[in-house]
């Protein structure tokens, strides 16, 4: 979480790599959110009372620079049924997100300069930076080219489709040859379209019991193999956001062994559930791509700790009530999970004893720089904190 006001954090552990107290048990003092005073031992103001926490060896706390989030959709303007920016940030200060990168499926669409730098200078986001992916076709339409190099004037960099089935195999080509020689990023989120038509969660054992459509991992692979290709042919970065299976590890992996500039990012809800939490019917684990199985769970762990998935996102999307109290056929995909990302990420790797706390962290804090842009080297006094304490104990 970003601690609002004032606060005293005595006892917790500091985890920022080239800072003198890396890893080291200290106290620190923070002051509208922002670090204060950092020392192996401080003494607390008389403001600092009332907000003190305090950690031990059984329960630690953790500090670090603030983190970073490659993945997130804003719903305002245009559905702020579903979440208003107001609620988002709360959201995201909640997670202990400072820094977001969120998907161009606002409406009005981001297609333009004017549209990136119009968004990014809300006021807002004056003490909580955005970095805005442009919309990779006019209108996410996916017929026509956006106006790419207009809002890579304005600092955007990152262009996607958004959350919609993946565009055509000319348009994308069209797509990664205008950016050539660029330092520019396309985001796919991979399933395709047919392939994924009414399906609503894994094809696999789970879906044959509960009598519900499967949605085929070939629906993300196809995607996968195909844009992996036209990397390596173009040059230009890809990046492959919300794998969930097994085989998207391998090809990835084989990818990159050819030297295609290509790159992914994981689910935090795919790290911790598999298809089995759809048993109940429990329509805020029906996310697009599904959860899949036990294998292809581990298969992604896997990939995260060998270095072949490069980062772990929120996958934030919102529904309203209406959307999700209903039969499951019906319910939208997508659920709101900014504010639990770390937390299952933790649960998932950490408690199970297959990272490091610090290692964790290092994800969350250096996030995925082609993507959420570079991050500092270390810690320094006056910079925004994200602190963690393990209240699922």
């Amino acid at each position: 979480m970003i601690i609002h006001g004032n606060a005293f954090l005595k006892n917790m552990v500091l985890v920022a790599e080239g800072h003198p107290l890396h890893l080291q048990i200290c106290d620190a003092r923070i002051r509208n959110h922002k670090l204060e005073a950092l020392a192996h031992q401080l003494t607390p103001l008389p403001e600092d009372i009332e907000n003190t926490i305090e950690g031990s060896e059984h329960d630690p706390i953790y500090l670090s620079a603030a983190w970073r989030d490659g993945f997130s959709l804003i719903t305002d303007p245009g559905r702020e049924d579903k979440e208003t920016l107001a609620e988002w940030l709360a959201s995201a200060q909640s997670g202990g997100f400072r820094y977001n990168t969120v998907l161009p499926d606002t409406h009005p669409v981001p297609d333009n300069g004017d549209m990136i730098r119009g968004f990014v200078t809300k006021p807002i986001f004056n003490a909580h930076p955005v970095q805005m992916i442009g919309a990779l076709t006019r209108d996410n339409k996916g017929t026509q080219l956006a106006e790419l190099r207009d809002m890579m004037q304005q600092g955007c960099k990152v262009f996607s489709h958004g959350f919609r089935p993946a565009i055509s195999a000319q348009m994308m080509r069209n797509a990664l040859e205008y950016l050539q020689g660029t330092d520019a990023c396309i985001l796919v989120i991979p399933f395709d379209g047919p392939l994924t038509a009414n399906g609503q969660m894994h094809e696999g054992a789970f879906s044959v019991q509960t009598g519900l459509k499967g949605i085929p991992t070939i629906a993300e692979t196809a995607v996968i193999h195909r844009d992996c290709a036209l990397a390596l042919k173009t040059g230009t970065h890809v990046h492959f956001t919300g794998i969930s299976s097994a085989e998207s590890v391998r090809m990835i992996y084989d990818a990159k062994q050819k030297g295609a500039p290509v790159s992914a990012s994981v689910f935090a809800t795919h790290l911790f559930y598999t298809d089995q939490a759809l048993l109940n019917f429990n329509t805020h684990l029906k996310l697009m791509p599904p959860l899949r199985s036990e294998s292809d769970r581990y298969a992604l762990i896997q990939g995260l700790l060998e270095g072949i998935i490069d980062g772990i996102v929120s996958g934030h999307s919102p529904s309203t009530p209406e959307e999700k109290k209903v039969e499951f056929p019906a319910a939208s995909f997508g659920s709101a999970t900014m504010a639990e990302t770390f937390s299952l990420a933790w649960r998932a790797l950490v408690h199970t004893k297959k990272m490091q706390p610090a290692q964790l962290i290092r994800f969350f804090t250096q996030g995925i720089p082609m993507i959420t842009g570079s991050a500092s080297k270390s810690l320094a006094l006056q910079d925004t904190v994200s602190v963690w304490y393990d209240r699922k104990k």
